[in-house]
This record gives structure tokens, C-alpha cells and sequence, in this order.
């Protein structure tokens, strides 16, 4: 934050952009967050006047993936859900009024990061007296704009895994295990195929310990009827899991995925990634893929 500070005081006057990320205080602890709360505000009063000509957008990419939380539900939205908050500098809400009021709509529909994008585009090309174009491969609006209609997660090119819309109902955790054993299997599949990267060292075999959490989706009446779906969300052929299961030592995951059933053949799949629940350090360090990073324990063959 303080060579932030030392950016907007070198360049005042100057047209800039200037693009800030920070992790280290709020991603591996929840309430850790809380102790950089005076300093944000700090920051953002001290810098009050220089902001007057700056549109100011201070977001997150996603919510929070560890700790004990990420096993409610609550827990679950907020990861999929991040913050984002966007003031537009006083002379420029008091010229166009309306983008402020498109804003406090929008705020009320999905949006998705190519939104948040799109609407940088839109601030570099400055063309605030009509709509902005929408970028059609990516379903993006600038912000700025209405969002008139309803939007799906597969309107909007969100993965099932990912998507806020469905409701849950809780089952039993041992109506689960079926799914449970179906996400162990894909996972020893993956460790399978790919393994360690490095010499006289595997990935150990997940085995089930106990399923943490298990909840059936119900997709809202709309995403049932949406012809976009085509066939990919629920429409009573198939239910979806979501299943939070605990595998047994060495590796001790908590994981958690969604596992699609069909139900006229029986047949499970997991659909999506493969979420990691609970911290794991280096227990991957014989490893380098993406995915297997989240769910191998490396031991020594």
C-alpha cells in the first residue's frame, strides 16, 4: 500500500491507471482481515480529494477457501460471491447521472469479472452518453449500463460448481457416501494419470473417512425453463450433489465437489473442480499440477 501511495502522489496531475492486489492478510485466515481494516481507511480518507477525479473500484477475486466456514453455507456463497464496490468521482456522477443509478441496479443482478472488464474497457474508451456494447462471446456488460434481463449461470458462462443461483437441501450425510466414494475415485484417477513429478515419491490413495456435508441442489424454476440450459442443468433426469467429505490419514483431505447423478442410469460424475477445504503446507511438494497440488499427499515410494 505504500508504493501505491507513492504512485498517485508522483503522478497527480497525470492520467494513470494503477492496478493494486494484496493477499497476505486475508487469504489463509479469516478474522486476520479485520487488523488491516484502519489502514484501508486510512488510505482511502488521506487520498480523498486526489480521488475526486478517479474512478475507484475495490474488489476481491473471490471469497475465502480455508478455515472452518468454508463448510457452511454461508461460507460457500461468499467464495463464489467476492466483494466489489466501484465510487464514481462527484463531477463525473453529477454530468451522467445515470451511471451511478445503472450501478445500484446492476448491483441486484449476477455480474461476473468479465462484467468488471467489460466496464474497464468502457472507462478507457470513456463513452458515457450511450450504451456500451456488449461483448457477446463473453456475455460481458460494462456496468454502467442496464442489465435489463434475468441472467443464468450458463448465460453467463458459470460452471455448475460455481453457481450461486441453486438452492440446497441438506440430506444425510450417509446418502452421500455413494457420491463421496465417486469424487475419491475421480481424484485416485487424476493421481493416477499425471503422479509425481519427482523421482521415488507418489501420491498416496485417497480412502473415504467420513462424509462432512451432503446437500441436493435444486436449480430455480427459471434455470429449469432457460432453452439456453439445453440439457446441462437439473430438469428432474438427474440430481446434483454437493458432498463435503474428509479422507483418511495420511492426507487428511476435506474436500468438496459437485457430483452430477443420472437418473436413468445411475451413473455419477463429478463435474468442475475439485475444491480443497483444509490447509495442506507442503504435504504436495512432489507435485507441480494445478489440481493434484490441492489433493496429493506425497509419500515416499
Amino acid at each position: 500500500m505504500r508504493y501505491l501511495q507513492e504512485f498517485i502522489d508522483k503522478y497527480e496531475n497525470y492520467r494513470k491507471f494503477a492496478f493494486h492486489w494484496s493477499q497476505d492478510m486475508s487469504h489463509d485466515y479469516l478474522n486476520l482481515i479485520g487488523v488491516a481494516d484502519v489502514d484501508i481507511e486510512d488510505f482511502f480518507l488521506r487520498n480523498e480529494a486526489k480521488f475526486n477525479d478517479s474512478i475507484v473500484i475495490f474488489f476481491s477475486d473471490h471469497g475465502h477457501r480455508y478455515d472452518s466456514i468454508r463448510e457452511t453455507a454461508v461460507g460457500r456463497l461468499e467464495s463464489r460471491l467476492p466483494y466489489l464496490s466501484i465510487r464514481i468521482p462527484p463531477a463525473l456522477d453529477k454530468k451522467y447521472s445515470h451511471l451511478k443509478k445503472n450501478l445500484m441496479a446492476n448491483s441486484k443482478k449476477m455480474t461476473t469479472q468479465f462484467d468488471l472488464h467489460r466496464t474497464l474497457e468502457h472507462i478507457v474508451e470513456a463513452k458515457f452518453d450511450f450504451d456500451y456494447s456488449v461483448d457477446e462471446a463473453k456475455q460481458a456488460y460494462s456496468l454502467f449500463n442496464p442489465i435489463s434481463k434475468p441472467r443464468t449461470c450458463n448465460e453467463v458462462h458459470v460452471p455448475e460448481d460455481y453457481c450461486p443461483c441453486f438452492k440446497e437441501l441438506n440430506i444425510q450425510p450417509q446418502e452421500g457416501f455413494e457420491a463421496a466414494e465417486a469424487i475419491l475415485n475421480y481424484a485416485n484417477k487424476i493421481m493416477f494419470q499425471k503422479n509425481s513429478t519427482l523421482e521415488g515419491f507418489s501420491c498416496s490413495t485417497l480412502a473415504l473417512d467420513s462424509v462432512n456435508d451432503a446437500s441436493v441442489q435444486i436449480p430455480p424454476q427459471k434455470l429449469i425453463k432457460d432453452p439456453q440450459v439445453d440439457g446441462h442443468t437439473s430438469t428432474g433426469l438427474r440430481l446434483n450433489y454437493r458432498i463435503v467429505l474428509q479422507a483418511k490419514p495420511p492426507s487428511n483431505a476435506v474436500i468438496e465437489a459437485v457430483v452430477i447423478k443420472d437418473l436413468d442410469t445411475g451413473e455419477l460424475m463429478v463435474t468442475g473442480e475439485l475444491e480443497r477445504n483444509n490447509k495442506y503446507g507442503n504435504t504436495s511438494y512432489c507435485v507441480t499440477d494445478r489440481t493434484l497440488k490441492k489433493i496429493c499427499h506425497c509419500v515416499k515410494i
